[in-house]
């Protein structure tokens, strides 16, 4: 139960961040973080001995089949993770939008800021369910 309300208040947040404007950098999160945004966007856009591009596929790979896996249990509703994906879409395309979001990014402003955030937030802008 207690995990269940971590997570809805982590994906409240992550509302918060596309309708109010406000960026990830603005969030301070309370808990440990093991790999943060900074992490995530060196290992998409300048891979190195400790974070190469292996370490970004698998990370982006383990968030989205967490938020596809808390969908289909019920517990995540579209309204927390508020992103379409096409049917015909491939781990490669997810790592490219990461990546790409990153690219806009000073990543080293990502210190601090919750890996998955970041995530979400490139598929959100590129995969909105209802495309205007």
């Amino acid at each position: 139960m207690i995990f269940r309300k971590y997570i809805m208040q982590l994906f409240l947040l992550l509302i918060l961040l596309c309708t109010k404007n406000i960026s990830a950098e603005e969030i301070n999160p309370v808990t440990v973080i093991f790999i943060d945004g900074y992490d995530v966007g060196t290992a998409c856009t300048l891979p190195n001995e400790i974070f190469g591009i292996n370490e970004c596929i698998l990370y982006i790979a383990g968030v989205q089949d967490t938020i596809t896996t808390l969908k289909s249990m019920g517990v995540l509703g579209r309204e927390y993770a508020p992103y379409c994906l096409p049917k015909d879409v491939i781990l490669k395309d997810l790592v490219s939008v990461v990546a790409n979001h990153y690219k806009t990014k000073q990543v080293e402003s990502q210190k601090g800021v919750m890996g998955p955030i970041n995530i979400m937030v490139a598929l959100i802008k590129k995969y909105p369910c209802n495309p205007q």
